[in-house]
């Protein structure tokens, strides 16, 4: 099972007492755990899944925590493996312990953003033994990453022994004071039991307030699904034009050559722009580079791959674009996909669209679906952004991620653009 809240416990002798208490405090209802490195600064990870009517989850054991104990993995990886049509798993695991929020499973353009995120995380983090060095990736055979292609079944083989990983009911393990509060409560039925008369009316009473409590409850339920407000996803992310201008701002100091150096290949999203040098056969030094990187401007690049290739990093900061006027959705897919059918007959422009399915949010269950849908695309082009989505209305429409990769051998970018597209 996927998709575990892990905290951090740091009672080495009180597990179950410490992730009962957290559990109830989170509404969650079974737990994973498992042991972390003393290093790591805790004496162990509880993975918390919520309740939830419509998931049977005992006898599940936690992907997460079987994955991290696999020793071909060790202590550091990323693991990214498919499912099913659009549906991949992943699990991000630095220094023995699961990563918040990185044990997911989504379609591909949510898992590839997450994935970039915590590479370029890790890729960065200043310690002495870098994490590109002891790190393991594993991805499919399509995925653009040097990566191990290994399956589940690999990792996990049939006749591996799962139990330690299995999720547990948080109402298992009683404590002492527990156990004395039963004992208490055996008592009190007994007594009860010697005035039937007094316990008849007990009863009548209790059968009478669970019943106010029921419809009380059923009152609230529905007042709070006629006034829930889903968050709309689009508010929280930048416009296009603004994305397309920060980009576009930034390729445009990127050049082709630096330094003997050759661009290779580079990414753009909401959250920062990042650009990809490699050296050439016989180029010049890692120093000769860098100075030349910083003669035109540059700030000193991070290196990798034993100093053949370096990468230039740079935040954006853009505010939110909140006020869309959401078209109809055979009306924004019609228009987006008229513009693509245009671009392909000039540049070769491929594109894919996949509709969202709804699926309500783990805290709420019962939660309304929303009045929009969402579809998510992928393009890949030889035009620059701006060229190609110039004609397509912004209202409605976010980019995730804009990558570019350099073909050496005729000197031509390749772009891929990824991102949703929502509409009423």
């Amino acid at each position: 099972m996927s998709g575990l809240t892990w905290v951090a416990l740091t009672k080495p002798h009180n597990f179950m007492d410490e992730a009962r208490r957290i559990g109830k405090q989170r509404n969650m209802d079974m737990v994973a755990i498992r042991e972390v490195p003393v290093t790591a600064g805790a004496a162990a990870q509880a993975g918390f899944a919520p309740k939830s009517p419509n998931k049977k989850m005992r006898g599940m054991y936690s992907l997460a925590a079987a994955l991290s104990g696999n020793p071909t993995l060790g202590q550091n990886f990323l693991a990214v493996f498919e499912l099913s049509a659009d549906r991949y798993a992943f699990v991000a695991v630095h220094n023995g312990v699961v990563m918040a929020g990185r044990d997911i499973v989504a379609d591909r353009a949510t898992v590839e953003v997450d994935f970039n995120d915590v590479f370029q995380l890790l890729s960065t983090e200043s310690t002495e033994e870098k994490w590109t060095k002891t790190g393991v990736i594993v991805a499919p055979e399509d995925w653009d990453y040097p990566a191990k292609h290994m399956s589940l079944e690999e990792l996990l083989p049939p006749k591996m022994d799962l139990r330690k990983y299995r999720l547990h009911p948080l109402t298992f393990g009683l404590t002492i004071r527990e156990i004395a509060l039963i004992c208490l409560a055996c008592v009190l039925l007994i007594g009860a039991a010697l005035g039937y008369v007094h316990w008849e009316r007990r009863k009548e009473q209790q059968r009478t307030a669970e019943a106010t409590a029921l419809r009380l409850a059923m009152e609230q339920q529905k007042a709070a699904q006629e006034v829930a407000v889903i968050a709309k996803p689009w508010e929280s992310e930048p416009g296009p034009i603004a994305l397309l201008a920060a980009c576009q701002e930034y390729w445009a100091r990127i050049p082709l050559s630096l330094g003997g150096w050759v661009f290779a290949k580079g990414t753009c999203n909401a959250k920062g722009a990042a650009a990809t040098f490699e050296r050439p056969e016989h180029g010049t030094t890692v120093n000769a580079f860098t100075e030349a990187a910083v003669g035109a401007g540059f700030s000193p690049p991070a290196m990798y791959d034993m100093g053949t290739s370096a990468v230039f990093a740079q935040a954006l900061s853009l505010e939110a674009k909140a006020a869309d006027q959401l078209q109809s959705t055979t009306l924004a897919l019609q228009n987006f996909t008229n513009t693509m059918q245009q671009a392909s007959e000039a540049s070769g422009t491929q594109f894919q669209m996949s509709e969202v399915p709804w699926t309500p949010p783990a805290e709420k269950p019962d939660a309304p679906a929303p009045d929009w849908k969402t579809t998510t695309f992928q393009v890949k082009t030889l035009l620059s952004p701006n060229q190609l989505l110039a004609p397509v209305t912004e209202d409605g429409m976010r980019i995730r991620e804009i990558a570019v990769e350099l073909n050496h051998d005729d000197a031509q970018l390749t772009w891929n653009i990824t991102g949703e597209i929502y509409g009423r």
